[in-house]
Parts: structure tokens; sequence; C-alpha cells
């Protein structure tokens, strides 16, 4: 339904901890691959941080070398803590893999379109194809789709007949 391969899944949590602290909300690992989904029904933004001392520190540290990762203008100190739940799920993607990064909302949330934006623009070139924004509207679309295609393909249930007292009749299938 996201587009994504089929491949076994070994890992996945809910809440996931990335390794520098960020929370997620979904995270699964299928071969090489990691897969890092933040979702947004309700909220009204992507989490910003303060512009203190501790954050900046982390900034410095955790987040040095930002500009592999992301537009000039987004490794700015202001920029990067304005937008700083986006760029830290995107900063997840391990530089030189085939990890991605999914942002799932609703395309009618007229509160995330600056984020909207922000996904779209802030990544360099070789990063942006592991980016991906899944709208909430689309994704139940997928879903319903799928769900019809599926009842179909079993919906050809085989009948079943057995003789009570030498009449014969069809029996319900049951799966």
């Amino acid at each position: 339904v996201l587009g994504l391969s089929n491949e076994l899944i070994h890992a996945d949590e809910f809440e996931y901890r990335g390794p520098d602290g960020t929370y997620l909300d979904f995270f699964y690992s299928a071969g090489k691959k990691n897969v890092h989904i933040e979702v947004k029904l309700s909220e009204t933004e992507f989490g910003a941080s303060p512009e203190d001392e501790e954050h900046i520190r982390t900034l410095d540290g955790i987040y040095s070398g930002r500009e592999s990762r992301f537009a000039s203008t987004f490794c700015e100190q202001r920029r990067f803590l304005e937008n700083y739940q986006i760029l830290r799920t995107i900063w997840q993607i391990r530089l030189g893999s085939d990890d991605e990064a999914i942002f799932v909302f609703p395309k009618a949330n007229e509160y995330l379109r600056e984020g909207d934006a922000v996904i779209r623009s802030c990544t360099v070139p070789r990063l942006s194809p592991h980016v991906h924004i899944v709208y909430l509207e689309d994704l139940i679309d997928s879903i319903q789709v799928y769900n019809r295609k599926r009842s179909a393909h079993y919906s050809c249930r085989p009948k079943i007949e057995m003789s009570i007292r030498g009449k014969r009749r069809a029996l319900p299938f049951e799966e």
C-alpha cells in the first residue's frame, strides 16, 4: 500500500527510538533497508525546537555534518530548529543505504502545508528519492482498492455439497 517492496520484515516497532534519541511513530527493518514513518493525524504542525543551549549543543554534536543530507538553507541553526521534527526524522536515513523516511498526514490538513513544502525541499538531491509523503486520503483509497481486489479474488468460493438422506444440499463455505 505504501509502495514498498515485499521484503521480509526483520524488526518493527511503534514509538521507535532512533540512535540519536529521536522518537518515530513507526519503524521497520526489511533486509538492508530501514523504514522510518512519522504520522500526523490531527496535529497542526511538525515539531520545532527552542533555540536554547541544549538544542544548539545537540545540533552541533549529533547533527554535525548536516550538509551531507540537507540543502544549505536548512543547515542553518535557526532553520534547522524551526523544522526539527522533520529534519530529525530524515536524519535517520543511513547515507548510502536504501533506507526511507515516510511522512503520513491528511492532504486536507491545511496547517501541515508548510511542513509538506519543507519535506519536499529540504534534502540534497541524492537523498530526495528516499523521502516520501503519503497523504492519508491516498493511503485509505489504496487500502480500499487492495481490499476490493482481494475480496474479488476470494469471492470464488468452492461449492461444497453433501448428501443428507439421499438429497444433495449445498453447504456454506467456511474458511
